[in-house]
């Protein structure tokens, strides 16, 4: 039973409340009202999660996630703040792994506790400890990315100032209009303007597009034409469009771009970190007629999904995202109820790669987990992302 440590300084705290009843009987749940006591609390035994719930006039829960930070680095740190406190968010963001906003629902709140709880295990992968200890410094989080998350967390935001952001960086500009004049969009005519381009593709999906192009320029021009980098890159975009469809109307439809973005990151570090040794992991694939992943697992006893995901972990993305790109190979193992972004990214990752092999993506023909295909209803949706798919079909790439 993983065990917690729920902070909070108001002791009519309708959210804590709530959480010491719904959690009964799967969490061990430890609840204190004072930093005094919260640090009595961690002096006496480790926690596997240490939520505090934070406001304006009562922010002592940073410091204890501070110390939390400092001596229980093995802990996943949780904030519950209000939502309109910008600032106070931010100072959150230094000591927490996730924050949450409030109100918050007590069965989505122990969700997400839940998915923190899990990718944060992951970090402490022995395996993947010594895959990564190859790069002298993990790849930091991109500076266009952390400013448009910034500007976009305003409701005042305007279109001037993410075109500015946009501008300033050079291979970002570069591969938006590239990216909006490919087959993918289907332009009729050229454009070359940065500002047409981020009303065209919309504020979230600019957000992405700083981390993949991020992503993608870790490996050297060599490197890059060495692993089929270019080949990719063009089936990781089409995975982002299609899961974006798939999900078109849900709120779930730009995370799905992002995942569908950032599904093979793990591929690129493994690559940056393991040279040689991972160009042999691909071959051996195309040489035994097996996905690169089980290979991966022989190899490391870990795959790029599980690798990836644990880069974005560092990088501060959503949970939701993490855990689509920790899963996409394997939907089934997502253990709650919210499966609609991994399932919805698992089939687009699969009918893309049939398209760009000039196959029109079948079921019998597909590697999908059996275990999402016999969950109830999943057949008549894949039959319909089907036919989502082949709209996209005269606009792609031949």
């Amino acid at each position: 039973m993983n065990s917690v440590l729920f902070f909070s300084e108001d002791p009519a705290s309708d959210v804590a409340h709530d959480a010491v009843r719904r959690c009964a009987g799967r969490w061990g749940l430890t609840y204190a009202t004072s930093a005094a006591q919260a640090l009595a609390a961690l002096t006496e035994r480790s926690f596997d999660v240490v939520i505090a719930e934070v406001s304006r006039d009562r922010a002592e829960g940073l410091e204890v996630l501070a110390q939390v930070k400092a001596d229980r680095p093995e802990a996943a740190r949780i904030v519950l703040s209000d939502p309109i406190d910008s600032e106070l968010i931010q100072r959150a963001l230094t000591v927490a792994h996730q924050c949450v906003a409030k109100p918050c629902e007590p069965v989505q709140f122990w969700r997400v506790v839940e998915r923190t709880c899990f990718l944060h295990g992951l970090m402490g992968n022995r395996a993947i400890r010594g895959l990564l200890g190859g790069l002298e410094r993990l790849p930091s989080v991109p500076r266009s990315y952390v400013a448009l998350t910034q500007a976009l967390g305003r409701e005042d935001v305007e279109l001037a100032e993410i075109v500015a952001i946009v501008e300033k960086d050079t291979a970002m500009a570069t591969k938006v209009l590239q990216l909006v004049n490919s087959a993918f969009f289907g332009r009729p005519r050229r454009i070359t303007s940065i500002p047409v381009t981020v009303s065209l593709l919309g504020f979230e999906r600019m957000k992405a597009l700083a981390l993949g192009t991020h992503v993608f320029g870790m490996l050297s021009d060599a490197d890059s034409r060495a692993y089929g980098i270019d080949r990719l890159q063009e089936r990781s975009l089409l995975s982002a469009q299609l899961a974006r469809r798939f999900l078109s109307g849900t709120l779930r439809a730009d995370e799905g771009f992002t995942v569908g973005l950032l599904l093979d990151i793990g591929k690129l570090l493994l690559a940056v970190c393991l040279k040689d040794r991972y160009r042999d992991v691909l071959e051996q694939a195309r040489r035994r007629n097996t996905t690169v992943d089980a290979i991966e697992r022989e190899q490391f006893e870990v795959s790029h999904a599980v690798v990836g995901a644990c880069m974005l972990a560092v990088w501060g993305l959503p949970a939701t995202i993490i855990e689509a790109v920790a899963f996409h190979h394997a939907p089934g193992g997502v253990l709650h109820g919210d499966t609609m972004l991994v399932d919805a990214v698992h089939v687009a990752d699969a009918m893309a790669d049939a398209i760009l092999d000039g196959r029109i993506p079948q079921r019998r023909e597909l590697a999908l987990d059996p275990i999402l295909m016999s969950r109830d209803g999943m057949e008549e949706r894949f039959r319909a992302w089907r036919a989502l798919a082949a709209e996209e079909l005269p606009t792609l790439p031949a």
